[in-house]
């Protein structure tokens, strides 16, 4: 990658990131974590048991696929 001298700035498109390309990021995975731990707490799946076997409330169709 080439560098710019340091009186221009790069242009849209470049490939770099600018603050408001950052702030989007940090709010998409802070919503994502929201997101999960919600799920979690409203499922009660805190427990290894209650993760990996989603609580004993799934239906037979996903399970089925996972024994592929």
């Amino acid at each position: 990658m080439t560098s710019l001298p340091p009186t221009q700035t790069p242009s849209p498109g470049s490939g770099t990131l600018v603050t408001v390309d950052i702030v989007v990021l940090v709010i998409y995975f802070l919503l994502v974590l929201a997101v999960g731990f919600w799920s979690m707490w409203r499922t009660k799946r805190s427990t290894v048991d209650g993760y990996f076997l989603a609580g004993k409330s799934m239906t037979w169709w996903p399970v089925s696929d996972t024994t592929r």
